[in-house]
Order: C-alpha cells, then structure tokens, then sequence
C-alpha cells in the first residue's frame, strides 16, 4: 500500500518529466518514472531509449531505499546540460539518494539491468559507458574528469580527461572511487574502498586496494 501510494504521488513528476524530455508518442508510455525525492537540476540534454522495448518504468529513478545509508531524507539528483546524451539500452535503476550529473556535450550510457544503490554519483564529463548486468553499491565515486585543469611547469594543460568502460556484469562493492581512465573487462567483482585509474582487461578478477589490483579468479558473482 505504501509503495502504491508513493507511485501515485510521483506520476505528475513523472508525466511532466517525460513531456519534457521525449516526443508525445513516447512521452505518454511514461517510460522513466521519477519519484517526488527526485530534483531535476537541467533539462538540456537527451535522453535516448531502447527503439524495441519502450515500455512504461524501463527506467525508475529515486524510487529504491537503501537500508545501510540514511537516505530517507536525500534527494537523488539528474544534471542534464546543454548538448549531453544520457542512454539507456535497457532497464535501469537509480536509487535513492544517487546523484548522476552530464556537463554539457557529455555522452553516458548504462547498459541492461543497470543498477545504482543509493547515495553513489556518476559525474560525467566527456564519455562514461556501462556494460550490460552492473551493480553500483552505495557511497562510490565515478568521474571522468579532475574537474580542475593542472598546468605543467611548461604552462600546458596536463591533466587531460579519460573515458571511463565497464564490461558486462561487474559489481562495485561500496566506497568505491573509479578515476578517469578506468576499464573494467567482463565478470569483475571490485571490493569495497578500492581506488582504480587503469585498465583492467582481464575477465573473471576480483580487484581491490588503493590503488587498486587484480587479486584472484573468480567464478562469478550473484545479488
């Protein structure tokens, strides 16, 4: 009943979020429902569905409570600026309490049964792609970006910005910071607390530390 209740009372977010955001046609499947914690800062940008599966809730955002943070109270936030593309090739899942933010001409793409646990926050400066079966635990960082330009001793821009990959089926455990330049190759597991920048082309690993390395073979993972 509660979890009807709280639908019902995020449809006019809802309704208005898909008019805003896609032609008629596709706007009234409401294919992203918005729950009422959600704050919508840009509406800029574009967000591009699947052709094939439109279909109503493909996409729930602010909708699941995470029962190891206090997210009752947050506020999950989108960022959409001018000239950015957030796609979605299948369902997704941003919980409570997540944050995932486009700068302007970025391009961020989650693949089927993307799932992002509350308070983690995607901020997405150039080019950020998910592979299909990704779990985000909660309180992880993942930027593109240092958001700040260095300057070497000759005066030049140094620290320039690096796409982020994620394979297929990875889960990031919780307190996670995945730096610019970071890809993750298919069936990874990576711990809790761990800092990665490189690549990591190897499947099947689990990868932990700071900075992060592959420590073992895994089989495989389940939620």
């Amino acid at each position: 009943m509660r979890k009807l209740l709280r639908i019902l009372l995020s449809l006019p977010k809802s309704l208005y979020f898909n008019l805003r955001m896609f032609p008629l046609r596709t706007a009234i499947k409401l294919p992203v429902f918005i729950a009422n914690n959600v704050r919508v800062r840009n509406y800029s940008g574009k967000i591009i569905l699947p052709k094939c599966d439109c279909k109503t809730a493909l996409v729930r955002i602010g909708y699941h409570y995470n029962q190891e943070c206090d997210t009752a109270s947050m506020h999950t936030y989108l960022s959409l600026k001018k000239g950015c593309e957030l796609v979605f090739i299948g369902e997704a899942h941003i919980g409570q309490g997540a944050n995932i933010s486009l700068n302007e001409d970025a391009k961020l793409v989650l693949g089927n049964n993307f799932a992002i646990s509350g308070t983690t926050k995607i901020i997405c400066s150039k080019d950020i792609s998910f592979g299909n079966d990704v779990q985000l635990a909660w309180d992880t960082l993942i930027m593109d970006s240092d958001s700040h330009k260095v300057y070497d001793e000759k005066g030049q821009y140094s620290n320039i910005d690096k796409p982020i990959r994620f394979g297929n089926k990875i889960w990031v455990a919780c307190h996670c910071l995945i730096l610019k330049g970071t890809e993750i190759t298919d069936n990874c597991v990576v711990g809790a607390g761990s800092v990665l920048s490189k690549k990591f082309d190897i499947p099947n690993r689990l990868i932990v530390g700071n900075p992060a390395k592959e420590v073992k073979t895994i089989k495989g993972w389940d939620i």
